[in-house]
Order: structure tokens, then C-alpha cells, then sequence
């Protein structure tokens, strides 16, 4: 089997999940090795380690969700490509930004991975490599029916 687009996106995520986790090591923990007690203090109440732990631990939590997404699909020989670069995209521009920005919101990029998550599982249940009974639901919805496909599981 070879490398398929999902394999090299769930290899990015984990390097990019080791990244953050080796900039905390080398930016901030071997750092306080050296430092003064109150100085370590500080920069453990300082805005640059909060928004830099922060970030990094919202990645670390997020990381699983696709690696096991990505990993699937790509046992399953299923999902699209564009979908797998997205996801990474998503991620490390969502690192990037609040890293960059010093932790101001960013709802769009947030949105963004979650987004890109859904569309994984949703590419997952078209293809039928999860059994999940979809079927279409009409709903009125602004006086026009639409289609809607919905859940018959429990």
C-alpha cells in the first residue's frame, strides 16, 4: 500500500503536534532549568507562556480526532485528498495565528477545524466506509422544502 494523501496529512499532524511540544521544551522548560524563582514565576504568569501552553495544549487535544480520521481513511483506500491537506492547513494555521496574534480570538480558523474534521467523517459515511443510516428528510426551511439527509440511528 502506498502512501496515500490521508498516510503523509496524519505524518504532518504528528510532527506538527511534536513542533509545539518541542518549541514548550526548548522556549520555556529548559529555559526555567537556569532561571530564579521569581523569575520563573513570572514567566509562568506572563501573557506569552499562557497563550503558548494554551495553544499547544488545544492542539495536543485536537490531534487525535484526525490522526484517527486520517489513518482510517486511509486503511479504507477512501476520502479525498484536498480534504487531508485541510486538515493540516487548518491546524497549523490555527497554531500559527494565536501563536503570531498573542492569543486573540480566532473564530474563523477555529471554525475552520472543525469544519474540515466534520467533512472527514462526512467523506467517511458517502463512501460507506461507516455504517451510519443517512437518509433524506424533507424540512421547510425558509417556505421552500429542502432535503436534508439525517440520521436514522438512535
Amino acid at each position: 500500500m502506498s502512501a496515500s494523501p490521508q498516510l503523509i496529512c496524519a505524518v504532518l499532524h504528528m510532527c506538527h503536534a511534536l513542533a509545539m511540544g518541542i518549541y514548550m521544551s526548548v522556549g520555556f522548560r529548559l529555559r526555567s532549568l537556569v532561571m530564579e524563582k521569581e523569575a520563573y514565576k513570572a514567566m509562568l504568569a506572563g501573557k506569552t507562556f499562557k497563550v503558548t501552553h494554551g495553544t499547544q495544549l488545544n492542539n495536543t487535544e485536537w490531534t487525535p480526532y484526525y490522526l484517527i480520521a486520517l489513518l482510517y481513511l486511509h486503511t479504507q483506500q477512501a476520502g479525498h485528498a484536498y480534504t487531508a491537506y485541510a486538515s493540516v492547513l487548518a491546524c497549523v494555521a490555527y497554531t500559527s495565528v494565536k501563536l503570531l496574534t498573542n492569543g486573540k480570538p480566532t473564530p474563523l480558523i477555529a471554525f475552520m477545524r472543525y469544519n474540515v474534521l466534520m467533512v472527514l467523517i462526512y467523506e467517511a459515511i458517502v463512501e460507506k466506509v461507516l455504517d451510519f443510516d443517512y437518509a433524506p428528510e424533507s424540512r421547510i426551511v425558509e417556505g421552500s422544502r429542502k432535503y436534508f439527509n439525517l440520521s436514522q440511528e438512535g
